[in-house]
């Protein structure tokens, strides 16, 4: 009964119901810890079951940290995304305010000569 609830909450943490780390982490160390009651409850446990659940468990770890890894990497990747855009716009802002910046001095350049008094001779 034990591995068929376990078995429903993977399932349903692959599917991505109810998915974030903190919900990963907390089934996982329920599933380890229910393992572990297993463990130490049964005196008679030969060495093959013990070393099948504890297989288990490590298998479940490995699973789970590997899911881990990918959500961070497609999240740093979209974060170097994100990162490209907004640089890309700031690039963008920069060459608009240095083209009105060189406008605005030539506008004020042809005001300065056309101000200029003229000498009298």
């Amino acid at each position: 009964k034990m591995e068929d609830n376990q078995s429903k909450e993977r399932d349903m943490f692959k599917q991505g119901d109810g998915r974030t780390d903190d919900t990963i982490q907390t089934m996982l160390h329920r599933h380890q810890d229910e393992r572990m009651d297993l463990l130490n409850s049964v005196e008679n446990l030969d060495l093959h079951e013990a070393e099948h659940i504890h297989d288990e468990i490590m298998e479940e770890k490995a699973i789970i940290l590997t899911d881990q890894k990918r959500r961070l990497a497609s999240m740093l990747a979209s974060l170097q995304v994100e990162k490209s855009r907004e640089v890309a716009t700031l690039r963008g802002q920069l060459n608009a305010l240095t083209k009105v910046s060189s406008t605005s001095l030539t506008i004020s350049a042809r005001e300065v000569c056309w101000r200029r008094p003229r000498r009298m001779l």
